[in-house]
């Protein structure tokens, strides 16, 4: 059993939202699901988890300028170190923010040590910080499978086949 946070079971997937909100005109549910995330709730909802979990983070990080990790969040060119990266990336896996998939050779058969892809909690979350100006469908669907993946107990890689990606390589019943 792959060890998940608490509040996961909170998460809905699409089929639990349209449970919730009803069948009635499925692409908008599935637009609106996109936007507002599997939280169920609104934006307002989301802003506040937003600024909680930034300030959580930058009390944590002993971050000064709260506004660098936001433009960090939002990929607004922020030059920054690596290793300071690489912390900040931590504590967002650490809080259960983003999620780690790890690369697997598919071919060799071992875990590589590079090239790990994260994946938001919540797809509404990565909508607010971007919003329309970098919403990317395939990437919404990617990472909405990801987490399904992990709702079903899988432990998930992202494959590589020699220079080719493989989006998800599930190990699980």
């Amino acid at each position: 059993m792959i060890e998940r946070p608490l509040y996961m079971s909170q998460l809905l997937s699409f089929k639990e939202y349209i449970f919730e909100k009803g069948t009635y005109n499925l692409p908008q549910k599935f637009r609106d699901y996109l936007e507002i995330g599997s939280f169920s709730r609104n934006k307002k909802y989301h802003v506040g988890m937003y600024n909680t979990i930034v300030k959580n983070l930058a009390e944590n990080l002993k971050v000064r300028d709260i506004g660098r990790l936001e433009r960090l969040l939002k990929s607004d060119g922020v030059k920054i170190n690596v290793r300071t990266v690489e912390s900040y990336l931590k504590a967002f896996c650490d809080s259960h923010i983003l999620y780690k998939a790890d690369r697997y050779d598919v071919k060799g058969k071992k875990l590589l040590k590079t090239l790990s892809k994260y994946y938001m909690v919540d797809v509404g979350l990565r909508y607010l910080l971007l919003g329309d100006r970098q919403i990317d469908t395939g990437r919404m669907l990617e990472n909405i499978v990801y987490l399904e993946l992990l709702r079903r107990n899988r432990k998930v890689y992202v494959g590589k086949v020699f220079e080719k990606e493989i989006d998800f390589v599930a190990e699980g019943n």
